[in-house]
Protein backbone atom coordinates (compact mmCIF):
# COMPACT_ATOMS: atom_id res chain seq x y z
CA UNK A 1 0.00 0.00 0.00
CA UNK A 2 2.73 2.12 0.08
CA UNK A 3 2.45 3.23 -3.82
CA UNK A 4 -0.96 3.93 -3.49
CA UNK A 5 -0.48 6.61 -0.59
CA UNK A 6 2.38 8.41 -1.99
CA UNK A 7 0.17 9.03 -4.71
CA UNK A 8 -2.48 10.17 -2.36
CA UNK A 9 -0.61 12.45 0.08
CA UNK A 10 1.48 13.81 -3.17
CA UNK A 11 -1.97 14.74 -4.60
CA UNK A 12 -3.50 15.95 -1.40
CA UNK A 13 -0.35 18.14 -0.71
CA UNK A 14 -0.63 19.87 -4.39
CA UNK A 15 -3.90 20.86 -3.90
CA UNK A 16 -3.00 22.38 -0.13
CA UNK A 17 0.16 23.88 -1.75
CA UNK A 18 2.56 21.92 0.68
CA UNK A 19 5.58 19.85 0.49
CA UNK A 20 4.37 15.55 0.27
CA UNK A 21 5.88 15.35 3.67
CA UNK A 22 3.36 17.15 5.39
CA UNK A 23 0.16 15.18 4.66
CA UNK A 24 -0.58 11.09 4.84
CA UNK A 25 -3.45 10.14 2.83
CA UNK A 26 -4.33 6.29 4.53
CA UNK A 27 -5.35 3.61 1.82
CA UNK A 28 -8.42 1.32 3.39
CA UNK A 29 -10.30 -1.19 1.38
CA UNK A 30 -8.42 -3.19 -1.37
CA UNK A 31 -5.12 -2.82 -2.83
CA UNK A 32 -6.08 -1.46 -6.63
CA UNK A 33 -8.78 -0.49 -8.81
CA UNK A 34 -12.92 0.44 -7.22
CA UNK A 35 -11.76 -1.69 -3.59
CA UNK A 36 -8.84 0.84 -3.12
CA UNK A 37 -10.23 3.79 -1.08
CA UNK A 38 -7.85 7.38 -0.31
CA UNK A 39 -9.00 8.72 3.02
CA UNK A 40 -8.19 12.24 1.71
CA UNK A 41 -9.99 13.80 4.84
CA UNK A 42 -7.11 12.66 7.02
CA UNK A 43 -4.76 14.62 4.69
CA UNK A 44 -4.25 17.03 7.34
CA UNK A 45 -5.97 18.23 10.33
CA UNK A 46 -9.52 20.01 10.67
CA UNK A 47 -9.44 20.26 7.02
CA UNK A 48 -11.55 18.67 4.95
CA UNK A 49 -11.51 18.46 0.85
CA UNK A 50 -14.98 19.24 -1.18
CA UNK A 51 -16.68 15.79 -2.00
CA UNK A 52 -16.34 16.85 -6.08
CA UNK A 53 -12.51 17.33 -5.47
CA UNK A 54 -12.34 14.59 -3.51
CA UNK A 55 -13.72 11.86 -5.81
CA UNK A 56 -11.72 13.22 -8.71
CA UNK A 57 -8.25 12.75 -7.04
CA UNK A 58 -9.52 9.26 -5.68
CA UNK A 59 -9.83 8.23 -9.48
CA UNK A 60 -6.65 9.69 -10.27
CA UNK A 61 -5.31 7.50 -7.32
CA UNK A 62 -7.31 4.37 -8.79
CA UNK A 63 -6.02 4.60 -12.17
CA UNK A 64 -2.85 5.51 -11.70
CA UNK A 65 -1.40 2.21 -12.36
CA UNK A 66 -2.80 2.05 -15.31
CA UNK A 67 -2.13 5.60 -16.66
CA UNK A 68 1.79 4.69 -15.43
CA UNK A 69 1.97 1.44 -17.36
CA UNK A 70 0.96 3.25 -21.05
CA UNK A 71 4.25 5.88 -20.15
CA UNK A 72 6.85 5.52 -22.04
CA UNK A 73 10.76 7.60 -21.89
CA UNK A 74 11.20 9.72 -19.31
CA UNK A 75 7.93 9.35 -18.14
CA UNK A 76 8.20 5.78 -17.48
CA UNK A 77 11.75 6.35 -15.64
CA UNK A 78 9.97 8.90 -13.57
CA UNK A 79 6.89 6.73 -12.20
CA UNK A 80 9.77 3.25 -11.34
CA UNK A 81 11.41 5.93 -9.63
CA UNK A 82 8.44 7.25 -7.61
CA UNK A 83 7.48 3.50 -6.84
CA UNK A 84 10.62 2.72 -5.82
CA UNK A 85 11.03 5.84 -3.40
CA UNK A 86 7.63 4.65 -2.01
CA UNK A 87 8.84 0.92 -1.54
CA UNK A 88 11.89 1.98 0.27
CA UNK A 89 10.33 4.28 2.47
CA UNK A 90 8.47 1.12 3.62
CA UNK A 91 11.39 -1.01 4.08
CA UNK A 92 13.08 2.08 6.05
CA UNK A 93 10.18 1.89 8.83
CA UNK A 94 10.13 -2.29 8.74
CA UNK A 95 13.75 -1.81 9.78
CA UNK A 96 13.53 0.50 12.05
CA UNK A 97 10.82 -1.85 13.81
CA UNK A 98 12.83 -4.61 13.79
CA UNK A 99 16.02 -2.77 15.30
CA UNK A 100 13.59 -1.15 17.70
CA UNK A 101 14.69 1.82 16.96
CA UNK A 102 10.78 3.53 16.21
CA UNK A 103 7.11 2.30 16.28
CA UNK A 104 6.03 3.22 12.60
CA UNK A 105 2.30 2.72 11.18
CA UNK A 106 1.69 1.72 8.05
CA UNK A 107 -1.22 0.16 5.97
CA UNK A 108 -1.46 -3.09 5.27
CA UNK A 109 -3.83 -5.57 3.41
CA UNK A 110 -4.62 -7.94 7.54
CA UNK A 111 -7.67 -10.43 7.77
CA UNK A 112 -10.36 -8.38 9.00
CA UNK A 113 -11.39 -8.08 12.92
CA UNK A 114 -14.70 -8.27 13.90
CA UNK A 115 -14.01 -6.09 16.72
CA UNK A 116 -13.67 -3.03 14.41
CA UNK A 117 -15.74 -3.64 11.35
CA UNK A 118 -18.04 -5.99 10.34
CA UNK A 119 -17.28 -6.90 6.58
CA UNK A 120 -18.37 -9.43 3.93
CA UNK A 121 -14.66 -9.25 2.74
CA UNK A 122 -11.98 -11.90 5.25
CA UNK A 123 -9.24 -9.39 4.18
CA UNK A 124 -9.08 -5.58 4.33
CA UNK A 125 -6.45 -3.21 4.13
CA UNK A 126 -5.79 -0.40 7.47
CA UNK A 127 -3.36 1.05 9.47
CA UNK A 128 -0.98 -1.23 11.29
CA UNK A 129 1.43 -0.79 13.74
CA UNK A 130 4.55 -2.60 13.37
CA UNK A 131 6.97 -4.23 16.10
CA UNK A 132 10.54 -6.01 16.44
CA UNK A 133 7.86 -9.13 15.66
CA UNK A 134 5.93 -7.88 12.97
CA UNK A 135 2.46 -6.39 13.46
CA UNK A 136 2.12 -5.64 16.53
CA UNK A 137 -1.12 -3.88 16.50
CA UNK A 138 -4.25 -3.60 14.09
CA UNK A 139 -5.73 0.10 14.48
CA UNK A 140 -8.79 -1.28 12.01
CA UNK A 141 -10.52 1.45 9.90
CA UNK A 142 -10.25 5.01 11.13
CA UNK A 143 -13.34 7.81 11.34
CA UNK A 144 -14.50 8.53 8.08
CA UNK A 145 -16.89 10.76 6.53
CA UNK A 146 -20.50 9.56 4.23
CA UNK A 147 -18.89 10.10 1.15
CA UNK A 148 -15.57 7.60 1.94
CA UNK A 149 -17.71 5.12 4.24
CA UNK A 150 -19.90 4.99 0.79
CA UNK A 151 -17.24 4.21 -1.24
CA UNK A 152 -15.59 1.53 1.35
CA UNK A 153 -19.10 -0.07 1.40
CA UNK A 154 -19.08 -0.69 -2.39
CA UNK A 155 -15.20 -1.84 -1.98
CA UNK A 156 -15.86 -4.64 0.44
CA UNK A 157 -18.76 -6.23 -2.00
CA UNK A 158 -16.23 -6.22 -4.49
CA UNK A 159 -13.59 -7.57 -2.56
CA UNK A 160 -16.17 -10.32 -1.58
CA UNK A 161 -16.72 -11.08 -4.97
CA UNK A 162 -13.10 -11.37 -6.26
CA UNK A 163 -12.10 -13.42 -2.98
CA UNK A 164 -15.66 -16.05 -3.66
CA UNK A 165 -14.24 -15.68 -7.55
CA UNK A 166 -10.53 -16.78 -6.24
CA UNK A 167 -11.89 -18.93 -4.35
CA UNK A 168 -14.14 -21.30 -6.70
CA UNK A 169 -11.49 -20.76 -9.14
CA UNK A 170 -8.78 -22.73 -6.84
CA UNK A 171 -11.39 -25.48 -6.16
CA UNK A 172 -12.13 -26.02 -9.48
CA UNK A 173 -8.63 -26.05 -10.59
CA UNK A 174 -7.18 -28.70 -7.36
CA UNK A 175 -10.40 -30.63 -7.96
CA UNK A 176 -9.94 -31.29 -11.59
CA UNK A 177 -6.35 -32.67 -11.55
CA UNK A 178 -5.29 -35.68 -9.51
CA UNK A 179 -1.99 -34.98 -10.21
CA UNK A 180 -0.32 -33.11 -7.20
CA UNK A 181 2.57 -31.56 -8.40
CA UNK A 182 0.18 -29.71 -10.74
CA UNK A 183 -1.63 -27.96 -7.88
CA UNK A 184 1.62 -26.82 -6.77
CA UNK A 185 3.61 -25.72 -9.68
CA UNK A 186 0.89 -24.23 -11.97
CA UNK A 187 0.56 -21.16 -10.84
CA UNK A 188 4.89 -20.80 -10.95
CA UNK A 189 4.73 -21.64 -15.06
CA UNK A 190 3.27 -18.55 -17.48
CA UNK A 191 0.77 -19.93 -19.43
CA UNK A 192 -1.53 -18.37 -22.42
CA UNK A 193 -4.88 -18.95 -22.66
CA UNK A 194 -8.08 -18.68 -24.20
CA UNK A 195 -10.66 -18.61 -21.71
CA UNK A 196 -10.85 -18.18 -18.08
CA UNK A 197 -12.09 -21.31 -17.99
CA UNK A 198 -9.09 -23.70 -19.58
CA UNK A 199 -7.42 -22.71 -17.03
CA UNK A 200 -7.98 -25.02 -14.37
CA UNK A 201 -7.62 -27.45 -17.27
CA UNK A 202 -4.41 -26.60 -18.41
CA UNK A 203 -2.51 -29.19 -16.84
CA UNK A 204 -4.55 -32.14 -17.29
Amino acid sequence: MAVPEMRASTLAARALCLEPRYTRVPCVGGTEGEALVPLFSKAVEYYDFAKHNAELMTHSVRTAQMATSRCSGVCAKAADLSEAHAVAGLVTKVAHALLCKDVPRVTGFVETDPSHVISPARYIANTVELGGGGIARNFGLPKMNDPETTLLNLALNDLCEKQKMTLRWHHKFCSSSGRLDACQFQFFTPKSDERFDDCAYATI
